[in-house]
């Protein structure tokens, strides 16, 4: 293997939202609107390192994510060698190898149980989640392990995204990991003096994609159409993203080419975690502010068509998680049960939810004041249609009284059964007097009875590169332990087995 020809280190870092759906939760499975928008700072952080040291080896660390094996986060040393081994049946030619990254590919069975295979006695857990991001990494950084040697160092973060509760945490894992890496391609055939006319395209800063419509197939491929409101003609550099650590000037958005590559390849990533997504996470995740979303046809397997919203407004919400695990799968039954003994009232309750999300839109786009005075009510009227459809559970109904008594209108959020739910505090950006007031008081009572809460932002900045911390800050941070550890493998075990069995059927349908 050749030397490394970078005495220093290059180091990337980057970082996307989760989301959230906002308005029209099981509606939409059967054509009805709904509205999907970006936490825009509830991130996962992703920081990205290549050296000349090292044997040749991937050293990936999720930090907030407890192992399986009960022994600190899960974390693998993998060779580069092998990684670039196991993406071999996804090459046309070792020959065009190296430029492999420019074009999303998904992985097929072969690939992904190869690498299984390289993470050894791991537990199966771990490998879930881990398995995503080797297969990012060999294919963004096809060139390490083959011709350029030195060391890959990833390290992944978490500002208060939760896994396993609906609110698109492997979205952002895979959006962030993808920009992460994609940056450190782009240094790295700069350092080599490789950099091609076309690169010039993928550099952050550029001008955000115009608006437009895409299907969850065409979001697989990265086309998922244009940025949030307010973004202007450039992307340029942005204003800070509400995450801790990361500084405001210091922070600039990928450029419209550089999110289409992003968005693909994390879409690729995650139906190694979930075999077929609609590709609605990594959209939101990527381009950030809101989309409205609606099927194809009224049956559930048509297509997931989204759009940009260009009128969002930012909005504050308390985002509180039961800690309860749910079954989507489950609850998306109960409810088409449900419609197959009462179609007609079961469709007047879908047409009534996505009533509510047209309102929403409407009053988004008329003015600040408008949409102040009516979001309130419509997160009411939403929360009780969907208790209506019996989607709802004891903890999440004792988090909207809570919340109540703290003059906060809440509605849960995703499927249902247990999971998040979110209280309105304000329009317009961070929350403010009496409002705010409301929110603190509102979430002393709601961690004291064992929930946990998060003051976030929507509808904000999707994607963003930043400045790279100084070497050994980031390992300075915390993980978390004790009781927010605990909930947090919980949660990880629920999701892990729904993406373990998803990847499964997947890797079953791939080999018949």
């Amino acid at each position: 293997m050749a030397k490394a020809p970078y005495p220093t280190p290059l180091r990337s870092r980057a970082s996307a939202p989760g989301k959230l759906i906002l308005f029209g939760e099981h509606a939409v499975v059967y054509g009805h609107t709904a509205v999907a928008v970006a936490l825009s700072s509830m991130r996962v952080t992703v920081e990205a390192e290549l050296c000349d040291d090292g044997d040749g080896t991937l050293e990936a660390t999720l930090h907030d994510l407890p192992s399986a094996c009960g022994r600190g986060p899960v974390r693998a040393d993998v060779p580069l060698s092998a990684l670039a081994a196991a993406m071999l049946p996804t090459r046309a030619s070792e020959e065009r190898s190296d430029d492999g990254w420019r074009t999303p590919l998904a992985a097929g069975a072969r690939v992904i149980e190869a690498l299984h295979r390289e993470l050894g006695g791991a537990p199966e857990a771990d490998k879930a989640a881990l398995v995503p991001l080797l297969f990012l990494a060999a294919s963004l950084l096809p060139q390490l392990g083959a011709r350029v040697g030195g060391r890959l160092r990833v390290g992944v973060r978490s500002a208060g995204l939760p896994v396993g509760a609906g609110l698109g945490s492997s979205a952002a894992f895979s959006v962030a990991v993808a920009a992460a890496l994609l940056r450190l391609q782009l240094l790295l055939r700069e350092r080599l003096g490789s950099t091609a006319a076309s690169d010039l395209a993928l550099l952050e800063g550029g001008p955000r994609a115009a608006d437009g419509a895409a299907t969850s197939a065409e979001a697989g491929g990265a086309k998922a159409g244009g940025g949030r409101s307010g973004a202007g003609g450039s992307g340029g550099r942005v204003a800070g993203t509400g995450e801790e650590g990361c500084r405001e000037a210091e922070t600039s958005t990928p450029s419209s080419a550089a999110r289409e590559l992003i968005n693909g390849w994390a879409y690729c990533a995650e139906c190694i975690l979930h075999g077929t997504p609609s590709g609605l996470d990594n959209a939101v995740s990527c381009e950030g502010g809101g989309m409205r979303l609606q099927r194809a046809g009224r049956e559930s397997g048509a297509a997931l068509r989204f759009e940009p919203i260009a009128s969002l407004r930012p909005m504050t919400v308390l985002v509180t998680n039961t800690n309860v695990p749910r079954s989507t799968r489950r609850l998306v039954a109960k409810v088409r049960a449900l419609r197959d003994a009462q179609p007609a009232l079961t469709e007047a309750l879908f047409g009534a939810v996505a009533s509510v999300a047209e309102a929403f839109l409407a009053a988004t786009a008329s003015s600040e004041a408008r949409l102040s005075a009516e979001l309130p009510e419509l997160v009411r009227i939403n929360h009780g249609l969907l208790v209506s459809l019996g989607v709802s559970g004891a903890a999440l109904e004792d988090v909207v009284a809570t919340a109540a008594e703290h003059g906060l209108a809440t509605k849960l959020t995703g499927a249902g059964g247990g999971g998040c739910a979110i209280s309105v505090v304000g329009v317009g950006g961070a929350a403010r007097g009496e409002a705010s007031k409301s929110a603190d008081a509102a979430r002393r009572r709601l961690e004291a009875k064992g929930y946990n809460c998060h003051l976030t932002s929507v509808g904000g900045d999707g994607v963003l590169y930043h400045a790279p911390q100084a070497a050994g800050e980031t390992a300075a941070r915390a993980a978390p332990s004790g009781g927010l550890a605990r909930a947090a493998a919980a949660a990880a075990a629920v999701v892990v087995a729904a993406a373990l069995a998803a990847a499964a059927a997947a890797r079953s349908h791939a080999t018949a």
